[in-house]
């Protein structure tokens, strides 16, 4: 299971710092595990088309225990002061999210 998470924590903080590109922004929680199904699903069919249009497909939503291990990373990235719980004043609570100020300092990237 460590394994698995160190694997899902890689997809997700490579989603946020935008390593990843995905069909939708992460700026919430939900985005952003259908941003993790995305690339696990595109890792797995490298030559698939599924995600090049609009369509939502199924392959798109996360395994149960893969869901329940990226929800336990976002909010391990919250209290490690990587993201921030609220995208804007408009949308100032979970499910919205942001990068906290100092996440590229406390990940270690040059700014």
């Amino acid at each position: 299971m460590k394994n698995r998470k160190s694997e899902l924590r890689e997809i997700v903080l490579d989603i946020l710092l935008y390593k990843e590109k995905v069909m939708f922004s992460p700026s919430q929680f939900g985005h952003l595990t259908a941003g993790v199904a995305e690339v696990l699903f595109r890792r797995d069919n490298p030559n698939s088309d599924a995600f090049r249009g609009i369509a939502f497909p199924p392959e798109r939503e996360l395994e149960e225990n893969d869901w329940l291990l990226v929800q336990e990373i976002f909010w391990d990235l919250v209290s490690e002061r990587i993201i921030n719980v609220g995208m804007d004043s408009a949308n100032a609570q979970y499910p919205w999210f942001r990068l906290h100020s100092e996440a590229e300092e406390k990940l270690g990237i040059a700014q």
